[in-house]
C-alpha cells in the first residue's frame, strides 16, 4: 500500500482528527491566561495580541462554520491541511496585519 493511500484512509483521518483536536483543546487551555490580564501571543510595535483573541476568534470561527464538535473541528484541520499550531498562527498573522493597518491609519490620519 502506498504511503498516500494510507494517508487518505478513512481510519486514519479520524485518528488524526482526533489528535489534532486534543492537542488544539491542550493548547487553548495553556493559552487561557493567568487571571492578571492574560498571556500576550504577539506584540506589534508595542501594541499586545492576547491570547484569549486568538483563543476567542478560533471559538468564533468554529461555531460560524458549524465545526463546535472537537470530531468536526479536527475533521476540517485534516482536510485543509491545518494543524493546532497552523491555525493559531494564522489568526495571530490575521491580528498583526490589522494592527499595522490601525497603525498606517493612524500615522497619516487615515479615517476608515
Amino acid at each position: 500500500m502506498k504511503f498516500t493511500s494510507f494517508v487518505k484512509s478513512s481510519a486514519l483521518k479520524r485518528v488524526g482528527a482526533v489528535s489534532l483536536t486534543l492537542a488544539l483543546g491542550a493548547g487553548l487551555v495553556g493559552c487561557g491566561g493567568n487571571g492578571a490580564g492574560g498571556a500576550v501571543a504577539a506584540t506589534v510595535n508595542g501594541q499586545n495580541i492576547m491570547e484569549q483573541t486568538v483563543t476567542d476568534y478560533v471559538a468564533q470561527f468554529r461555531a460560524d462554520s458549524g465545526l463546535e464538535s472537537d470530531e468536526a473541528w479536527g475533521e476540517w484541520m485534516v482536510a485543509n491541511n491545518y494543524t493546532p499550531e497552523t491555525v493559531r498562527e494564522e489568526v495571530i498573522e490575521y491580528y498583526v496585519k490589522q494592527d499595522l493597518y490601525d497603525q498606517a491609519a493612524a500615522e497619516y490620519n487615515v479615517a476608515v
